[in-house]
């Protein structure tokens, strides 16, 4: 064997390197992705809880919430405690829209995401506070809460 040879196989072993190498990091990021997308499930899914929790384990405000929902009056105080309850709600569903648009949910699973915020219009409070509040949410989101909007009153 010469130098020539011996050259043209570590050229070729070195090239098997590089392609191994490459499967190797194709592999490694799609756990990866799969890893993100699990993590950020878990994460919305406890961000529900924890907006469920509080209407729970707080009677003041869930009296507060059901009232707002049932058009009744409510004091200045009692209206505050609901829109920051609702700000956080539709924060909530905000990065739900924007995990969908950065490939976290697929598109099957969306749709049943969207089905929660269709249920946020048919409350009074929430399409009240959607209407006064609308420009604080990002112009993507608006338009696909008004989207989902449109469809609810076509209903």
């Amino acid at each position: 064997m010469n130098i020539d040879s011996i050259n043209k196989w570590l050229a070729l072993s070195g090239n098997f390197g590089v392609i191994a190498g490459i499967v190797f990091l194709g592999i490694e990021i799609s756990q990866n992705t799969k890893s993100m997308q699990a993590q950020t499930r878990a994460q919305l899914t406890a961000q529900g809880q924890n907006a469920i929790e509080l209407l729970m384990t707080d009677a003041e405000l869930l009296d507060i919430y059901t009232r707002v929902n049932r058009n009744e009056e409510v004091t200045r105080l009692e209206r505050g405690r609901y829109n920051l309850y609702v700000r956080h709600d539709f924060r909530g569903l905000e990065n739900v829209f924007y995990q969908y648009r950065a490939g976290n949910f697929t598109d099957t699973e969306f749709e049943g995401q969207k089905g929660r915020f269709r249920s946020a219009f048919i409350r009074p409070g929430y399409r009240r506070f959607w209407t006064n509040n609308k420009s604080e949410f990002s112009l993507e989101f608006q338009n696909e809460i008004e989207s989902l909007y449109s469809e609810i009153a076509t209903e």
